[in-house]
């Protein structure tokens, strides 16, 4: 018998008909096919979302503990401990973004556990701990941007949680705890620095002791508004110029890692996702077309079928902050500006509509596309030549 995670009680004493795994044949995704009450009456399936059989053997038995836990109990994994749903958390979160990314998710929710208790259940977690949290955080000196990302960290763990039916309110969401500096959606603190039209013409043409493929790469980031994982994590088969489409997409797949205790380049496994678990169509811009056919022609294969490589044949990150903060000779942009500057020209200089842009781009909800309808100075003056003609 496997050995259980915590809260689950090590009995496979099912009802009479056993759950099993089946495979469906077009996808592979594995799914567990039982019956419902009353029994070899109707029959259901509940997807695992896993092409391994491995994982979805796991899967079986917890979800086989789960059932047996809720009708004995009536309590859903919501009685689980902090401490073994945040370790899940973050074995879900290693699997899609850097491990530096992980480990400072790991500090934020380990310094909350301090406070709250491991062992309290994650369905008796309320707004008020976290709200005296915050006070105990100030009381130590800590700045409120730095409380202010731990809670964020928090409400992504929870917003994970409830999708998974472990939690049933997110108590750490803005209803319930507010930050402690500006809300986001203030205009103040909302408006997005944007590139310049000198300082594009300087990142877009190629430059002297510059990465070969930066040009193509900073190109792309405008003309698309990709973000960087998902710039980082493109394939050839992601891109098709026939189509003047590139999708980005849920995938696995082996990626190039830089480690540095062997010192060298080791491969590694990652399973990756977009944002919000959405997928979408992102159109080749005409503009963007020549520059991509030139790539082709230059770029070689690897091992990896991604479509860009780092000089030093690692993944595309966002180390590329430093190259765009050089050649513009600025502190106040990184490679995500090219996105904030793709979604302002595509509302304000190109005629895109928002709900258009919302699409393309990837943003949940219209108002966070809606944020970068500002006017810059050298669009008013663009208008203003118009109007002098």
């Amino acid at each position: 018998m496997r050995t259980p995670k915590a809260g689950f009680i090590v009995d496979d004493t099912m009802r009479r008909d056993q759950p099993y795994l089946w495979q469906r044949p077009k996808n592979g995704v594995y799914y567990v096919i039982y019956y419902t009450d009353p029994p070899n009456v109707q029959k259901r399936m509940e997807s695992l979302k896993t092409r391994d059989r491995a994982t979805a053997q796991d899967r079986l038995y917890i979800w086989r503990q789960e059932k047996l836990l809720e009708r004995q109990t009536g309590i859903r994994r919501v009685g689980v401990p902090l401490f073994d749903a945040i370790k899940e958390y973050l074995t879900h979160h290693s699997k899609r973004y850097k491990p530096a990314s992980t480990h400072r998710y790991k500090n934020a929710l380990d310094n909350i556990l301090r406070f709250v208790g491991k062992e309290l259940p994650i369905g008796a977690l309320q707004a008020k701990d976290l709200q005296d949290y915050q006070l105990h955080r100030i009381a130590k000196d800590r700045k409120p941007r730095t409380v202010d990302f731990e809670l964020d960290v928090m409400r992504s763990f929870l917003n994970w949680a409830r999708r998974r039916d472990w939690a049933k309110v997110n108590v750490a969401d803005n209803e319930h705890v507010e930050r402690l500096l500006s809300k986001k959606r203030h205009q103040s603190s909302t408006e997005k620095r944007i590139f310049t039209d000198e300082e594009l013409k300087i990142l877009l043409a190629p430059s002297d002791g510059m990465w070969w493929q930066y040009t193509y790469i900073f190109a792309l980031l405008y003309y698309t508004g990709l973000r960087i994982g998902e710039l980082s994590h493109l394939t050839v088969k992601d891109t098709s110029l026939p189509r003047r489409e590139i999708r980005i997409r849920e995938k696995t797949l082996r990626v190039p890692v830089l480690s540095r205790q062997l010192g060298k380049v080791i491969s590694a496994e990652v399973h990756w996702t977009p944002k919000w678990y959405e997928e979408r169509i992102v159109p080749i811009e005409d503009r963007l077309v020549p520059a991509l056919e030139e790539f082709q022609k230059r770029r070689t294969e690897n091992i990896y079928n991604l479509y860009f490589l780092g000089s030093l044949g690692t993944m595309i990150t966002d180390h590329l902050s430093r190259a765009v903060k050089s050649l513009t000779d600025k502190t106040d942009v990184s490679v995500h500006t090219f996105r904030h500057t793709h979604i302002s020209h595509a509302l304000n200089r190109w005629g895109r509509h928002s709900t258009v842009v919302q699409k393309w781009v990837g943003h949940k909800h219209l108002a966070t596309t809606e944020i970068y309808v500002h006017v810059s100075v050298e669009d008013l003056h663009r208008e203003a030549k118009k109007v002098g003609d």
